[in-house]
This record gives structure tokens, sequence and C-alpha cells, in this order.
């Protein structure tokens, strides 16, 4: 999905954020329009040039870090996961911001159950069916398996895994009752809970927020000029229909945690180890 093509036409610089979808489309791309007027006309400041941003919805995680990669997005929103990698596949990939959750780059997921469910505690997941987001997914995948090895509970132990896209579509069928479990992001959890969606939280796991990104070789002026941008914005109404608390600069370090978890994710997929 592409918006925005007319105005595109008539800028000097055109952009193209990728997104993949965390929740419906739609919902997104009305949500984060408000939040790109907002930098259009920040950078039009500060580069004394037209500037128009469209957004396009990409199908899912790999194909977001894909299209960075290959140029087709000048900007893209990315997890963690798909961060690290697309570093490590292309070190010109440039970050620009960290999203920000009430002044921090961490923010909650939880391992969530149906409201009726007889399950209170992650112990009892054996045996259960369960849902993960993504295969790319660092919270609804590599934290949630990281978080369940820990405790004790491997995917052997599970009756079923599979993984459904994105965190809305976790928590609707959880909700529903078509796996026993799933792990997805707080926010989106709240909303679905204020939606009616009977959910409970079991669990919760911190993790690093996204990182907002430039593709390689994108012009350093216009970069930084984005970068200033996202740094800037700040109108209430925009964040509340972005529906995080604007940026804070970006730090390669911080998704070290996240490499380490990519590194150690086999342990999940593991046979436990026999005492001796």
């Amino acid at each position: 999905m592409v918006c925005g093509w007319a105005a595109t036409a008539q800028a000097d610089i055109s952009l193209v954020l990728g997104l993949y979808p965390t929740e419906r489309p739609r919902h997104m791309v009305q949500a984060i329009r408000p939040s790109l007027d907002a930098l259009e006309q920040a950078m039009e400041r500060q580069l004394g040039e037209n500037v128009s941003i469209r957004t396009q919805i990409l199908s899912d995680y790999f194909v977001a870090l894909e299209q960075v990669l290959y140029g087709s997005v000048d900007f893209a929103r990315l997890g963690p996961v798909s961060y690290v990698l697309g570093k490590k596949s292309d070190s010109g990939i440039e970050l620009l911001a960290m999203e920000n959750e009430k002044g921090s780059v961490v923010f909650e997921g939880v391992i969530a159950v149906r409201e009726s469910s007889d399950i209170s505690d992650v112990a009892q997941l054996p045996g259960r069916s369960f849902a993960f987001v993504s295969e790319r997914s660092t919270l609804g995948r590599y934290f949630a398996q990281a978080y369940l090895a820990q405790v004790g509970v491997h995917a052997q132990d599970l009756e079923g895994y599979d993984y459904l896209g994105n965190h809305e579509a976790v928590g609707l069928a959880v909700g529903a009752g078509r796996y026993d479990a799933g792990a997805l992001n707080r926010r989106i959890f709240d909303k679905l809970t204020a939606r009616g969606v009977q959910l409970r939280a079991i669990a919760s796991f911190r993790n690093v927020t996204r990182a907002w990104v430039a593709r390689s070789g994108l012009q350093p002026h216009v970069r930084e000029a984005l970068r200033q941008a996202l740094l800037g914005l700040d109108d209430p109404q925009v964040l509340k229909a972005l529906g995080f608390n604007g940026f804070l600069p970006g730090d390669d370090a911080r998704y070290d945690k996240t490499r380490k978890v990519i590194a150690q994710n086999a342990l999940f997929f593991s046979e436990h180890q026999q005492d001796d």
C-alpha cells in the first residue's frame, strides 16, 4: 500500500518510509500520517526545499529489511533484530533514532492467555499451544523464546507453536482461544484489551525499542535533516497518534543484548540437559 503519490510528484526531495505491519495496515497509515506531515515541515525549514514523504507498507519483517538493503525505501522503522542483521549485512545503514517509550529506549512485552484460561504461570505452558509474532520479530520471537528457555520451557515442551505475522494477530488469536498463549507488545496488548479482547498477561519481559534507520547512500544533508526532524518531533497530538513518545538519539550499543539473544536462540530449540 502506497500513499501520497500526488504530493510526491511536486516535491524537490521525495522520500519513502518503509513500515512492516505490527497491526492492521490501514490503522498504521492513518496513525503515521500526522507525524510524516510534521517531519516534512521540519525538514523543509532546515533544507529550504520542498519535502514529501510517502509510506510504503511492506508485507513483513523480512521484506522491510530487504527493501532497506536494496535501497527501495529511504528510511524505515525496523525491529531490533532486523536492525542488527541489516547492519551486519550493510554497515552503511545509519541508525537515525530510537523510539522513546516514556523517556526510555526500553519497552515491555507480555506473554498473554485468554482471560478465562486456567493458565496462571508460564510453568503451566508445557503441553499447550503458543503463538509467536514472526520469525524475525525481536520481542515476539527472540526475546519471548529467550524468556521461555530461561524459565525452563523449550520448543519440544509445547504442544505446538506458530508464527502469525504481527502482534495484533497474536493477541486476537489468543483472545479467541485458537492458541493457549502468545507473546506480544504490551502496547498492542493494552489496545486490544481496551477494545474488549479477552486477554490476561501472565508474564512480562523487557526489550529495547525499535530503530529508525536510513538506507546506505542517502545524501548526508538529507539524512541529517531527517534525523533532526525525528528528534524534534514533540507535538502531543502527533505523538498520541503515533503510539509512542517520540524519539531519542540512536545508540548502536543498546542493541548488543539483541545480538546476544540472537546468538543464543538455539537454546530454546535444544533438548533439555540431563542432570549428571
